[in-house]
C-alpha cells in the first residue's frame, strides 16, 4: 500500500514537471509598459513631490478672511491670511537665541503665537461699512507680508508690521479710504513682541526701532577665547521648556542675543510719519535693552 502512494506521488510530480512549460507558453506575456505601470513612478531628483490637482485645488482653496471689527464698531477690517508659507521662508535661515528665533536677514521674529514655525502672512486686507457693508480693497505692495492690524481706539486709523526683505517695515492705514502708506525709516524689532501700539491721543504710535548706526552683527571669532566649561553638582537642577538647541551656549551667542535684542524706543506721528525718537544709550555705539548679564555689565550712559 505504502509502494502504491509512493509511486503516485512520484507520477504526479512528473506531470506537473512536464506540463510547466507548456502552462507557461500558454499564459500572456506581461509587457514593460504593464509592469511600470503597475509600479510606483520613481520620483525625480528635481523638485518638489505634489499629490493631483484635486488634491491641490482642494489645499490652496483660499479660507474665510478673518474679521477685525473697529472700536468704534463702524468697520470691519477683513484680512485673509496665508495657510501655507513658501519655501523661500521655510528655507530662510534663522538664529536660535535663548528661546527667540530670528532671521538675520530682516530682522524678524520667525516664532508663530502657539510657539514655533513660520508666522503667516496676510495676503490682502477689505474694508467693510458696518452700516452700509460697503467694500473698501486695501492695496497692498507687491510681494508684502502683514501681520496682525492694529486699530486706533477713534477707528480712524490701523497699524500693521510688514515683514520685508530686509526690515519689518511700519504701516499705517486710513479706515476711511482704505489707503496705506508705509513709514519711512521705521525699522521694527519684534524680538519681544510689543513692537507697536497706539497712544492714548490714537494719532500717535508707540514703537520699537532697530537702533541706528548697529552697523554688523558680531562676527564669530575664529579663536574660541576659552574652554567650554559646563558644571554640574551631582544634583537635579531646573529645566527649560525650551529646547537645548536654543540656549545661549557660548559668549559669541550672548552677543549675537544683545545685538538683536537692541531697541529704540520711539513715537511715530500718524498723520505726518515723523519719528521721535527717546531713551539712553547703551554701551558704546547701541541702543539695547540689556538683558543679557554681560550686556548689563557693560551698561555705560
Amino acid at each position: 500500500m505504502l509502494h502504491q502512494s509512493t509511486l503516485t506521488c512520484s507520477l504526479i510530480a512528473a506531470l506537473v514537471v512536464l506540463l510547466a512549460p507548456a502552462n507557461l507558453a500558454a499564459q500572456p506575456s506581461v509587457s514593460a509598459p504593464a509592469a511600470s505601470a503597475a509600479t510606483p513612478a520613481v520620483k525625480s531628483a528635481a523638485g518638489y513631490e505634489q499629490p493631483p490637482k484635486a488634491i491641490l485645488d482642494v489645499m490652496r482653496a483660499p479660507s474665510p478672511p478673518t474679521p477685525y471689527v473697529s472700536p468704534t464698531l463702524d468697520k470691519i477690517l477683513l484680512a485673509s491670511w496665508q495657510d501655507y508659507p513658501p519655501m523661500s521662508r521655510v528655507a530662510a535661515p534663522f538664529l536660535r537665541l535663548a528661546g527667540v528665533r530670528v532671521d538675520p536677514a530682516n530682522h524678524s521674529k520667525r516664532d508663530t503665537p502657539g510657539g514655533y514655525g513660520i508666522k503667516r502672512c496676510v495676503t490682502g486686507f477689505e474694508l467693510v461699512g458696518v452700516a452700509d457693508a460697503a467694500r473698501t480693497p486695501v492695496a497692498l505692495p507687491a510681494g508684502a507680508c502683514p501681520d496682525t492690524p492694529i486699530w486706533s481706539a477713534d477707528g480712524k486709523r490701523f497699524a500693521f508690521a510688514n515683514v520685508a526683505t530686509q526690515a519689518v517695515e511700519l504701516w499705517i492705514g486710513d479706515a476711511r479710504t482704505g489707503t496705506v502708506h508705509k513709514v519711512p525709516g521705521a525699522s521694527l524689532n519684534p524680538m519681544f513682541n510689543g513692537e507697536l501700539q497706539w497712544m492714548p491721543d490714537q494719532t500717535t504710535l508707540l514703537v520699537k526701532l532697530v537702533p541706528e548706526g548697529m552697523g554688523a552683527p558680531p562676527p564669530k571669532p575664529r579663536v574660541p577665547g576659552g574652554p567650554s566649561i559646563q558644571e554640574t553638582g551631582g544634583q537635579q537642577g531646573q529645566s527649560s521648556t525650551y529646547e537645548n538647541r536654543d540656549t545661549l551656549g557660548s559668549p559669541h551667542d550672548e552677543d549675537l542675543f544683545d545685538y538683536y535684542a537692541a531697541a529704540q524706543p520711539a513715537w511715530v506721528d500718524a498723520s505726518t510719519s515723523v519719528i521721535t525718537r527717546f531713551g539712553k544709550r547703551c554701551a558704546a555705539t547701541r541702543w539695547c535693552s540689556c538683558v543679557t548679564p554681560r550686556c548689563r555689565a557693560r551698561r555705560r550712559w
